[in-house]
């Protein structure tokens, strides 16, 4: 039986999606780990009303909660996954290394990437890190502790411990019978805050957004602007372990913020980047969400 057991969550209606996971997890040797569970609609029959959410937010609330309740039963730790991500080579063998080795015992959640919120200390924090950790060639992981970091978000890909399965089942039905009244990551995060949970990110990310699904995601309302929104995930995917800066994500982001912030600063690709990026969340475009 391997460390860990795999889905990710799709709706029937996202045919393109489910090949593009499937084949990623088949080019990875991860096609018998991962199974598809069926994402549920936020306008379905018996779905609570939660008003303050969009129907994508309460589909998504109510899709992780059943993916995890599928799961309960499991004595092996649960990886869930939406269907919008890239997923590394390193993913797999970091996982099972670490759950053999007990280094994964004292966190009830693992995400493999978050948001990164435009905090400029954070940024200055994780560049460094990311700096020190890719030196050698080889990457160094290591887990942030998310307890002390307020700010984290994003539920696309996370690991649940087997002993804490029951206890988040719980939480969620708690929050499910009042509305929900926020989206599942914050919700997550606020547990987390409040001390109801324990919760790290492996850094660098294991994991990562496609920064070409930002624009189109199926959940939409919380971003005020979809351009703001994919500045902020170019940001988030430049600290993927397998990153592509000037190949995958540097036209993207080019496209994004326009001409007008693209100075380039030679000698150093991730400064550059960044700049570019926060060129764009300093000028009046930029909108706050």
């Amino acid at each position: 039986m391997t460390a860990y057991r795999g889905l990710y969550i799709n709706l029937d209606r996202s045919i393109d999606r489910r090949d593009e996971m499937e084949r990623q997890f088949a080019a990875l040797g991860l096609a018998d780990r991962y199974r598809r569970f069926p994402a549920l609609e936020g306008g379905a029959p018996g779905a609570p009303s939660g008003a303050a959410l969009t129907p994508g937010e309460i589909g998504c609330f109510r899709s992780h909660v059943a993916a995890l309740e599928s799961a309960r039963d499991e004595r092996r730790f649960v990886h869930v996954v939406e269907d919008d991500i890239l997923v590394s080579r390193s993913l797999a063998p970091y996982l099972d290394e670490s759950i053999a080795a007990g280094r994964l015992d004292g966190f009830d959640v693992l995400l493999t990437d978050m948001y990164v919120s435009c905090d400029l200390r954070l940024i200055k924090l994780l560049a460094n890190q990311y700096a020190q950790a890719m030196e050698s060639g080889r990457p160094a992981f290591s887990i942030l502790n998310l307890g002390k970091l307020r700010s984290f978000a994003s539920m696309t890909s996370y690991l649940v411990n087997p002993a804490a399965i029951a206890r988040l089942l719980d939480l969620y039905r708690r929050e499910m019978a009042a509305g929900p009244r926020q989206p599942v990551d914050l919700f997550l995060r606020d547990q987390v805050t409040a001390g109801a949970l324990r919760a790290g990110c492996v850094f660098p990310f294991l994991t990562s957004v496609k920064l070409e699904r930002i624009a189109g995601n199926v959940i939409t309302g919380r971003q005020a602007d979809p351009r703001s929104a994919l500045v902020m995930a170019c940001i988030r995917y430049s600290f993927y372990v397998e990153r592509d800066l000037e190949g995958y994500a540097g036209p993207i982001l080019r496209d994004a913020v326009g001409p007008e912030a693209a100075g380039a600063v030679v000698g150093n690709t991730h400064r550059d980047f960044l700049l570019r990026a926060f060129g764009h969340v300093l000028s009046k475009d930029f909108a706050l969400f």
